[in-house]
């Protein structure tokens, strides 16, 4: 995952590439809707880059801008975590609303605030 470069926000894992996009990680968990809901929307990388965030079900499905979405399963109310692309996200709320997000990949750490 690199942001100056203008290369891929989210690379996958060699090892989960097999696993597929939409693999399920063994420890997910299922939070109610209205939880997941409220992450759904656009956060900001860069000036030109943001991270749209929609839901399907139960899963989480980032979105860079230009690449196809990866499926998140939650682990915990706040975290999310991806097989295909051994990446975490976690959400930070103030009063109950995300208002940024940090995607974990690796040894990287890269935050994003909600613009929508």
């Amino acid at each position: 995952m690199t942001v100056g470069d203008g290369a891929a926000v989210l690379v996958p894992a060699p090892a989960a590439m097999s696993a597929g996009r939409g693999a399920r990680p063994a420890l997910s968990v299922v939070i109610p809707a209205y939880n997941r809901e409220r992450y759904v929307g656009e956060y900001r990388l860069r000036p030109d880059m943001s991270l749209r965030i929609s839901r399907t079900g139960d899963v989480l499905q980032p979105e860079a801008s230009g690449q196809l979405p990866i499926e998140f399963y939650a682990e915990s109310e706040t975290q999310f975590r991806a097989a295909a692309v051994n990446a975490v996200i976690v959400f930070r709320a103030v009063t109950g609303r995300p208002i940024e997000l940090v995607v974990e990949q690796a040894d990287r750490r890269l935050s994003a605030t909600r613009v929508e």
